[in-house]
């Protein structure tokens, strides 16, 4: 929902997906295995005839072993397992290809691992009930054609085509048990025309219309037994987004943008229209050892809910309560999200020291969140700052270092959600992020990274005493050696070591009043060789 978003649809789970693969000629593989990943493999393939003619493709395979992240204090009834961060198998694969101005992408996508929400509930004797897997499935193919109408106007034509599925599952398969189990599939199509208008002096002018069909597939929530249908399969829908923008190059230094948009998704039925836009002003000032660029930002992004959120038939207060629906705090999302954010960013080059320099202000009205169900969980405000800064000591030693500083506040009427503290701040952020790291040469063929992460006044709860809490200063330690050409040319060892210092104190988990202990000390070491 950021300034990007402008050219986006506003739909949560029709996302675009950007994947950007190295353009390989020949082929690139890797292989590893460690204390906490049996195997983690990845292969690059492609072959280029030209810069507009050419194939490429990567797949990744990764399977990780979980930590034992509970105790008694905290998730009882999964104190002692070791499956939270659980990867049981995860495949990702990309194969991209252009023939002159014609581009085509597809994208597979699989994960599955332990649903803890099932795997909680026990036997009277202490043993499972259920064996909960969770599944996300997505299937992608992109389409693009650039178009030249005439010297002053060009065209690009895309379509999109995909097939999403989460679901929440008993054993290896959809099993009527007691446990809410959950199955949400969607087909999504989707095709946008964007003109590019050169013939203003100084000026690049766009302009598009994107239109999207969500079929929603038969989509079951069980509930004791008992199948509950959560969106009808004909309860289908679609939107519509146009946009134009304007950059002005008003001198060679300064620079004017703005654009408006408008979007309308029949997933809502009252407030189905909405706005963005955006508006931008930079400056650039360069010199032979220095420069400078400063950008002023404002802008107004939509999200509307997703299907699930908004159209669901079973879940929500508006609903009859009872052991059959337990998901009765709130009501189905109504609203879209709406964010307005102003921003002011300044980069800084001097004598090979890169600084950055970025402030913001942002409020989310609507803010749109899992609650039982999903659901408007309030408005959602605050400001902060972000440094960013990279020094280049020598030609072989390289310091960098980045910092997040933020003041928020979400002002809710959800009761009882334990999402926020008493002082309306959300549970499981930190108020100040820091990474710190470097990259050195130590031979022709040794390099060394380590990276430092630390943060403090992370809002928590902790449910002992059942007081909120602050978790301060806590700091993780990663470091990384790569041999290049290890005994033979074109064969690359790696060796990583994550959390050096084994920190495994209780951290906040996210939007819920809990605590959990991180992945302790972890070692990984791979393989990697291209032909």
């Amino acid at each position: 929902m950021g300034p990007s978003s402008f050219f986006q649809r506003a739909n949560t789970l029709a996302a675009t997906v950007n994947i950007i693969t190295r353009k390989v000629d020949g082929v690139e593989l890797s292989i590893g295995g460690g204390t906490d990943t049996p195997y983690s493999a990845n292969v690059l393939m492609g072959k280029r005839w030209s810069s507009d003619r050419y194939i490429t493709g990567s797949l990744t395979l990764e399977r990780k072993d979980g930590i034992d992240a509970w105790d008694a204090n905290y998730k009882p009834v999964l104190a002692g397992f070791a499956e939270t961060e659980q990867l049981n198998a995860s495949y990702f694969g990309v194969i991209e290809g252009q023939i002159g101005d014609t581009w085509a992408q597809f994208i597979a996508y699989d994960s599955r691992h332990p649903e803890l929400g099932l795997n909680s509930q026990l036997n009277p004797d202490g043993s499972r009930i259920y064996d909960g897997i969770y599944l996300d499935q997505m299937f992608l193919f992109n389409l693009k054609h650039h178009l030249d109408v005439s010297d002053t106007l060009s065209a690009d034509l895309l379509f999109d085509a995909g097939y999403k599925k989460v679901a929440r599952f008993n054993g290896p398969g959809f099993v009527i048990a007691g446990g809410r189990e959950l199955e949400y599939p969607q087909f999504d199509y989707s095709a946008e025309i964007a003109l590019e208008y050169k013939g203003m002096e100084n000026h690049f002018i766009y302009g598009g219309v994107q239109t999207a069909y969500e079929d929603n597939e038969r989509n079951v929530n069980l509930q004791n037994g008992i199948a509950y249908t959560l969106i009808s399969p004909d309860n289908n829908t679609h939107a519509v987004g146009v946009y134009l923008y304007d950059r002005w190059q008003v001198t060679p230094r300064f620079k004017a943008e703005g654009g408006l948009r408008i979007d309308y998704n029949s997933v809502l039925t009252d407030h189905a229209y909405n706005w963005g836009g955006r508006l931008a002003f930079a400056y650039e000032k360069t010199g032979n050892k220095n420069s400078w660029i400063t950008k002023l930002i404002l802008n107004r992004a939509v999200r509307y809910p997703s299907a699930i959120a908004a159209l669901n038939e079973a879940w929500g207060s508006d609903k009859p309560p009872g052991p059959t629906n337990p998901f009765t705090t709130s009501l189905p999302a109504s609203r879209a999200e709406i964010l307005s954010t102003i921003e002011w960013q300044s980069i800084f080059y001097w004598k090979g020291t890169r600084l950055s320099v970025n402030l913001y202000y942002q409020d989310l009205k609507d803010f749109i969140s899992f609650f039982r169900p999903h659901t408007n969980v309030g408005d959602f405000n605050g400001y902060g700052m972000e440094l960013e800064i990279e020094k280049r000591l020598s030609k072989k030693i390289n310091l960098w270092a980045n910092a997040s500083l933020v003041e928020s506040e979400l002002e809710t009427d959800v009761v009882g959600s334990g999402s926020v503290n008493e002082e309306g701040r959300i549970i499981g952020a930190p108020s100040l992020t820091v990474t710190a790291g470097f990259d050195a040469d130590v031979t022709e063929n040794i390099t060394l990274s380590g990276q430092v992460r630390y943060f403090t006044d992370q809002a928590a709860f902790k449910r002992p005493e059942r007081i909120f809490e602050s978790v301060d200063n806590q700091a993780y330690v990663d470091l990384t050696a790569t041999y290049v050409d290890f005994l033979v040319k074109n064969l690359d060892l790696g060796f990583s070591v994550q959390n050096l210092l084994n920190n495994r104190d209780h951290i906040s988990t996210q939007w819920q009043p809990n605590q959990y202990r991180p992945r302790g000390r972890s070692l990984f070491l791979e393989l990697r060789t291209s032909f």
